[in-house]
C-alpha cells in the first residue's frame, strides 16, 4: 500500500513509489522524462513567452527531518487554475539513468521524498527547480527558500526532536566559516552576508549529552547534512537599447536600460545610469530606466552601456556595450556631366 498524502480535506493514495505525488485521475499516466538543464533566471522577457512559475515551501526550509510535514506550493504571477498545475520530480539531476516524473495535480503537494521539484501552470512557464531533503540523521543544517541575490542568508543548525545541542560550528567547503562571512549569530543560527551564486557545500557540527545504561554522561559530536545554498537571480542582466538604433546627425536619441525583476520581488527598487565609452552620461544614478540625449553628432558614434543597481547597493549589474552609429545627413548635389552645360544642354563640337 502506498502512503497517504493529504491536501486540505481530501486524501490521495500515493502508490507511486519514489514520486510522492497524488495518484493521477483515471486514464492519466505519469510521463517519464529526461531531466532538462535550466538556466536560473527570473523570466525570459521575450515576446510570447509566459513568466516563470515559482515554488514556495511551508515551512520555508529546504531541509527537514523525516516524518516532518513539508508542503510545496506552485505559484505564478497569474494565479494558477485549481487542478491545472503540472509537477515534475526527480531524485537527481546528474545521476545517469535518473528519470523525471510528470504529473498533473493541485497547486500544493506534501513532500514525502527527497529530490528536485519543479512545476508549471496554464499561465506560466516551467519554474526553476528546488531541492528538498528529508533527513534521517540526528542533526540537520537548514537554509531558507527562496533566497535572492543580495539577501542575507540565515542557516539553522537543529537537532532531531529539538534535542539539546551545543557548541555548534558552521562550515563552508570543509573549513570553518570566517568572522567576516557572518553578520550575526546566536545559539541556534547564523546569518551570512549578502548571498550570491555559490557552489560551496555547507554543514554544521554540534555536541549533545548522552547517557549509558549506568547513567554515565558523555558528549557526542553530531554532523549534519551537506547543502548548497540555492540563490535565485533577483533581476536579469540589463540590455541597452537605443531609439532610433541608427540616428541621423541632429536627431534626439532615447537610451533604455531593460531588465526584469523576479515576479516574487516586484517591490524591489532599481536605479540606473548610462555611459558613453567609460564616461557617465546625464546626472549619474537615476530611478528612471531611460535617458534622453537631445542631439547626437557624428563624433557621438561610440560604445554605450548601462548599469542597474538595487537601492541598497547590494546587487549591481551592467549591460554589454552597444555601438550606436550616427549617420550623416545626405546632401545630394547634381554634378553636370563633362559634355553637358550646367542647364543640361548637350554641347556640340565646334565646326
Amino acid at each position: 500500500m502506498g502512503q497517504k498524502l493529504t491536501h486540505h480535506s481530501r486524501t490521495w493514495d500515493t502508490a507511486l513509489g519514489e514520486t510522492g505525488f497524488p495518484r493521477p485521475p483515471p486514464g492519466q499516466v505519469p510521463m517519464l522524462l529526461w531531466l532538462l538543464l535550466l538556466t536560473l533566471a527570473p523570466g525570459r522577457g521575450q515576446t510570447g513567452v509566459p513568466p516563470k512559475a515559482f515554488l514556495l515551501l511551508k515551512p520555508p526550509w529546504t531541509t527537514a527531518f523525516e516524518n516532518e510535514k513539508v508542503t510545496i506550493v506552485c505559484d505564478s504571477p497569474l494565479p494558477p487554475v485549481p487542478g491545472n498545475v503540472t509537477w515534475y520530480y526527480t531524485q537527481s539531476y546528474t545521476t545517469k539513468g535518473s528519470k523525471e516524473t510528470t504529473l498533473k495535480g493541485l497547486e500544493e503537494i506534501q513532500v514525502t521524498k527527497s529530490g528536485f521539484y519543479r512545476c508549471e501552470t496554464s499561465g506560466s512557464s516551467l519554474s526553476d527547480p528546488v531541492h528538498v531533503e528529508l533527513s534521517s540523521g540526528q542533526l540537520i543544517l537548514q537554509a531558507p527558500h527562496p533566497i535572492f541575490e543580495g539577501d542575507n542568508v540565515t542557516l539553522k543548525c537543529r537537532g532531531r526532536g529539538e534535542k539539546f545541542t551545543e557548541k555548534k560550528v558552521y562550515y563552508k567547503g570543509g573549513e570553518k566559516l570566517r568572522r567576516g562571512e557572518v553578520s550575526t549569530s546566536d545559539s541556534d543560527s547564523i546569518t551570512l552576508r549578502s548571498g550570491s551564486s555559490d557552489s560551496s557545500l555547507y554543514h554544521c557540527t554540534a555536541t549533545t549529552t548522552t547517557t549509558s545504561l549506568w547513567n554515565f554522561f558523555g558528549q557526542k559530536e553530531l554532523t549534519s547534512n551537506h547543502l548548497r545554498i540555492q540563490v535565485q537571480e533577483l533581476f536579469s542582466l540589463p540590455v541597452l537599447e537605443a531609439s532610433p538604433a541608427r540616428p541621423v546627425e541632429g536627431d534626439p536619441v532615447t537610451l533604455t536600460c531593460k531588465t526584469q525583476l523576479s515576479p516574487q520581488r516586484q517591490d524591489v527598487q532599481l536605479r540606473f545610469r548610462f555611459f558613453r565609452d567609460n564616461h557617465p552620461l546625464g546626472l549619474g544614478w537615476s530611478w528612471s530606466p531611460e535617458l534622453q540625449i537631445p542631439t547626437v553628432w557624428r563624433e557621438d558614434s561610440r560604445s554605450y552601456w548601462c548599469q542597474a543597481e538595487t537601492a541598497t547597493h547590494s546587487v549591481t549589474k551592467r549591460s554589454l556595450k552597444s555601438h550606436i552609429p550616427v549617420q550623416s545627413e545626405c546632401q545630394c548635389v547634381l554634378v553636370p556631366g563633362r559634355d553637358s552645360d550646367p542647364q543640361g544642354r548637350e554641347e556640340k563640337p565646334a565646326e
